[in-house]
C-alpha cells in the first residue's frame, strides 16, 4: 500500500495517510454514509490486523505466538480481501 499511496510511512501511520476519510486513496466517491462507512471499514479492518497481526509478531519471537494453521488461513484470507480492496482504491481527486 505504500507504494500505491506514495508514501514512507508504514503500519498503522501508513493506513491513517492513505485511508482515512478524504485522503490519498479512496475506495469510493465518499458522498453517501455508506460510502464513509466502507472507506472506514477498510481503514479499520487494516488497522486491526497490523495491531493484531503485524505487532504481536514483531514485539515476541514466533515461537511464543500460538497460532492455528485455521487461523493462519483465516488471516491469509483477510489479507486476500484487503488488498483486493485497496487495488481498487482511486488517488483523491481522481474518477
Amino acid at each position: 500500500m505504500a507504494k500505491k499511496a506514495r508514501s514512507n510511512e508504514d503500519g498503522n501511520k501508513l493506513i491513517q495517510s492513505a485511508l482515512a476519510l478524504n485522503k490519498v486513496l479512496r475506495l469510493n466517491s465518499q458522498q453517501t454514509e455508506t460510502e464513509k462507512n466502507e472507506q472506514l471499514g477498510l481503514m479499520n479492518l487494516s488497522t486491526g490486523l497490523v495491531f493484531t497481526i503485524r505487532n504481536p509478531l514483531q514485539h515476541q519471537p514466533e515461537l511464543d505466538y500460538p497460532i492455528s494453521q485455521e487461523d493462519v488461513l483465516d488471516l491469509l484470507s483477510l489479507i486476500s480481501f484487503l488488498y483486493r480492496q485497496i487495488d481498487k482504491t482511486h488517488y483523491k481527486n481522481t474518477p
